[in-house]
């Protein structure tokens, strides 16, 4: 994936002078996060254009075939509740889990799940991500 390389390239390349550059913002990896591949939609794109309404089969589908090649991707799981205001009413932020699943370890994929709201306030409000969210996402976004 190549955000995700250049995110590789921005947390362990010198910079120059040989220093090394700075971590990702928590907005960045919140942003990050939005550009992953997500099997849910992809699979219900797949499945509209081939005129089928099962998407949940083609899901499972996709989602292996990334852990196969050993690809972070996400799964959106909205709720059927209408958008609540964030933080500073500014913007309406759906109701949704987003989870990120990391398949580059040895055993099943790890998973993180993350409220819509926590990324969105990241990603816009600046809002910090806790150190154990901040670590996954590193550890999940850096490596592809």
């Amino acid at each position: 994936m190549v955000i995700a390389a250049a995110l590789s390239l921005s947390v362990t390349a010198p910079a120059e002078g040989g220093k090394p550059m700075a971590a990702p913002t928590d907005a960045e990896l919140a942003a990050l996060v939005r550009r992953t591949p997500d099997v849910r939609m992809l699979a219900i794109e797949k499945a509209r254009r081939a005129g089928s309404l099962r998407h949940d089969e083609v899901q499972a589908e996709l989602a292996a075939g990334l852990v196969a090649e050993r690809k972070t991707y996400v799964q959106v799981e909205p709720y059927r509740s209408p958008p609540r205001p964030c933080s500073t009413r500014e913007h309406m932020v759906a109701i949704a889990d987003v989870t990120v699943f990391d398949p580059s370890g040895p055993e099943r994929p790890r998973s993180f799940t993350f409220t819509e709201r926590e990324l969105h306030e990241a990603e816009h409000h600046r809002a910090a991500l806790t150190p154990e969210q901040r670590s996954f996402l590193l550890a999940a976004l850096a490596k592809r």
